[in-house]
């Protein structure tokens, strides 16, 4: 059985390769870096190669374009496969900013300031440096404002000064 272009042995060629998927019955373009990147990935080699130098935060070379919120965020990408708003973000900026998403569903402003540093990282631990922020997203309030019954529910004053608390957290 063939997963690569051309037949079993993978002919591979220069120029733009030209697949045909059977099982669809269509054509369908890929090119020959991507074909052999979708091969190498996964394999030992991959794992060796990635584990023997792992890069530092220092060496990106794009900003982060960090999304922190509640469910609104967790599912951002979409769901049940349709496009969400952080889809359509990491499409706006692609090639200029990696886009990371850290939603957590039923999570009130509370419980985001207990996960907020492990996000961060420690800014004195110098192998840990924090990475460049294009800019951030703070999505919650949803959970907190349900009903006084809810386990979610916070009191408006405690949300306020929770939202400060993480705004300034991520400003640091």
């Amino acid at each position: 059985m063939s997963n690569a272009c051309g037949t079993g042995n993978r002919e591979w060629q220069l120029h733009e390769a030209f697949c045909f998927e059977k099982a669809r019955g269509r054509f369908v373009e890929r090119s020959i870096a991507s074909t052999l990147f979708n091969n190498f990935i996964g394999t030992t080699a991959h794992r060796f190669i990635m584990s023997s130098f792992p890069l530092p935060v220092s060496l990106r070379i794009r900003p982060a374009i960090l999304l922190f919120g509640d469910s609104i965020t967790e599912f951002g990408f979409g769901l049940n496969g349709k496009i969400g708003w952080a889809s359509l973000l990491a499409a706006a900026y692609s090639r200029r900013a990696d886009v990371l998403s850290r939603g957590f569903s039923g999570y009130n402003t509370k419980h985001a300031l207990d996960v907020l540093p492990s996000i961060l990282g420690n800014p004195s631990d110098e192998s840990n440096a924090k990475m460049p922020l294009l800019f951030c997203t703070v999505f919650f309030g949803a959970n907190d404002c349900s009903l006084p019954t809810a386990r979610q529910h916070l009191k408006i004053e405690e949300f306020s000064t929770n939202i400060i608390s993480i705004v300034s957290k991520i400003r640091r």
